[in-house]
């Protein structure tokens, strides 16, 4: 795999979430600093932990991804690829492959073959098999049912989401090295009691999987020699869809989202080991500001629905452009932008001129065009699909 993506893994999995077993690891070397412990070894002897720590998270390695899982909703937390021009091309076929269940969790916690029967839903991956066609191992990896989410079927796993997985693997022809974080959220509805959880679970008490409300991207792109005129070597984007039918037309930039915003929802970090806290300004700001545009696209459309636009939630409490640019340092430095200009409209250097932020870094939407492959792509292009 090489040095650079063994050490994204180590501190990227850290930073997004600990398995139980590397948890317990992690705790005894790393948290606990007020319990007696012994020199020679270092072992914590917490009176808690005399009969270990409870066993919640799941960490999966395999040979192109590395996945979280949460036993309690039966899905993953959060899958991590990593992806290169090499790797997603190849003779690799799931004509031949079959879904089967992660034999290495538990039976009772584990996502079932049986729980998708007759569900009405698809069994979505969250690692892409087309990701990993370089290699036969690799792909069929991906059919582990751990890597699998309920997914609507029509206009989303088989249509729009599919037709986005295409536009992230062609990253990898324009860039040396592409690293994907995929995984589920569920989304809160505004009533007008508050705010209420709400989505459905299949398969059978008490062993359920839920059903999330939306799945999201954040992906990563990295290129050893600097692009053209002056561009970094790394872009970053972050994307969330929901879990239903989408108009093919929808503009992909609809679904771009602030970095922070997602990370408040999702309660974890992506890419730790190199978002700043600059970068992720600069970035944020640019999201909002292609978010903007896929609306302003969607008026042209005549769209009258947002909630498709805003990934639930997510984009409700968004600071406004001005807001951005206003994070970040004292009121006394902070500079006024001149009439009718803001950032969203000079652009994340602009932004960064402004607000101190990170200048090394480009939304992806700014590095290629943010735009899906043509409606009959997934059609023309699909392959066998594998059977229970």
């Amino acid at each position: 795999m090489g040095r650079d993506w063994l050490r994204l893994i180590g501190s990227g999995v850290l930073g997004i979430g600990l398995g139980g077993a590397a948890s317990y690891w992690y705790v005894k070397r790393n948290i606990v600093r007020d319990s007696a412990s012994t020199p020679e070894t270092g072992v914590v002897e917490h009176h808690c932990l005399k009969y270990g720590l409870p066993s919640t998270d799941n960490l999966r390695f395999h040979q192109n991804f590395v996945l979280s899982f949460d036993s309690a909703k039966r899905n993953a937390k959060w899958v991590l690829e990593h992806i290169t021009k090499e790797s997603s091309s190849g003779k690799g076929s799931r004509a031949d492959v079959r879904f089967f269940e992660d034999a290495v969790l538990e039976p009772r916690f584990r996502s079932r073959l049986d729980d998708y029967r007759n569900s009405g839903y698809d069994r979505g991956h969250l690692a892409p098999a087309a990701n990993h066609k370089g290699d036969q191992v690799g792909l069929s990896e991906t059919f582990s049912m751990s890597n699998i989410s309920p997914q609507v079927g029509k206009g989303f796993n088989r249509d729009y989401w599919a037709r986005f997985e295409r536009f992230v693997k062609t990253l990898a022809w324009s860039s040396d090295d592409v690293y994907i974080v995929t995984g589920p959220l569920y989304v809160p509805q505004r009533t007008p009691q508050g705010y209420v959880m709400h989505h459905p679970m299949i398969g059978k008490p008490p062993c359920l999987v839920a059903v999330p409300t939306h799945f999201y991207k954040v992906v990563l792109a990295e290129s050893r020699s600097r692009l053209p005129f002056g561009a970094p070597k790394v872009s970053v984007g972050a994307f969330v869809m929901p879990n239903g039918q989408i108009q093919p037309d929808m503009p992909l930039t609809a679904f771009s989202v602030p970095l922070q915003m997602l990370e408040n929802v999702a309660g974890m970090k992506f890419f730790p080991s190199y978002v700043s806290d600059a970068r992720r300004q600069a970035l944020d700001a640019a999201a909002f500001r292609w978010n903007q545009t896929g609306q302003e696209q969607k008026k042209l459309l005549k769209w009258g629905d947002r909630s498709q636009l805003q990934g639930g939630v997510l984009m409700l409490e968004a600071p406004t452009p001005q807001a951005f640019a206003q994070q970040g340092r004292p009121a006394k430095q902070r500079q006024a932008l001149p009439a009718g200009e803001t950032p969203s409209s000079r652009g994340t250097r602009a932004v960064a001129l402004v607000t101190g932020a990170a200048t090394d870094t480009l939304h992806i939407c700014d590095a290629v065009e943010c735009k899906l492959p043509a409606e009959d792509w997934f059609e023309s292009n699909k392959s066998k699909q594998p059977k229970a």
